[in-house]
């Protein structure tokens, strides 16, 4: 990071509100330390990326925050979402992000949201295709070997 006097007063100031907060009895703050931790990294790496442009702060930004508002949503709403489809989906957001400021490409960011939306919805895939799970070669099974072949082509003959 080029200068982190951004960085290091949104984690202080995002910090302080936060034990203030918790510390008084003016609001009542249910929030678990993780969540407030990882949400704050994040929105902390976005000033840093945008206000002190460093662009390269955007994808950790958009994940940090990403995890912090997926942990507070998972805790007090019932739900229960595939776990590293939601990163996925996160990477992708920052990709998509991180492209839009630096002019280039986002071959990846759409690789990535493919990928977490298959994560996220296979069942409702094959659903909405109308196959049975039995009939197809489970996906699931191939997805890691497919995943170490794409990331061993990108890095051998697709980096920039």
């Amino acid at each position: 990071m080029k200068n982190q006097g951004y960085f290091a007063s949104v984690i202080l100031l995002g910090l302080g509100i936060y034990y203030f907060f918790r510390q008084s009895n003016w609001i009542n703050i249910t929030l678990s330390s993780w969540t407030i931790i990882f949400f704050v990294l994040g929105i902390a790496f976005l000033v840093q990326a945008y206000a002190g442009k460093d662009y390269e702060a955007i994808l950790p930004g958009v994940i940090f925050s990403g995890l912090g508002v997926h942990f507070f949503i998972e805790s007090h709403f019932n739900t229960n979402f595939n776990l590293v489809g939601v990163v996925i989906l996160f990477v992708s957001l920052g990709y998509f992000l991180r492209a839009q400021k630096v002019k280039n490409s986002s071959f990846f960011a759409y690789i990535f949201l493919v990928l977490a939306l298959l994560l996220l919805f296979y069942n409702q895939f094959l659903h909405w295709l109308g196959m049975l799970e039995a009939q197809l070669v489970n996906v699931q099974t191939i997805l890691p070997l497919l995943l170490i072949i794409v990331g061993l082509y990108i890095f051998f003959f697709k980096r920039k």
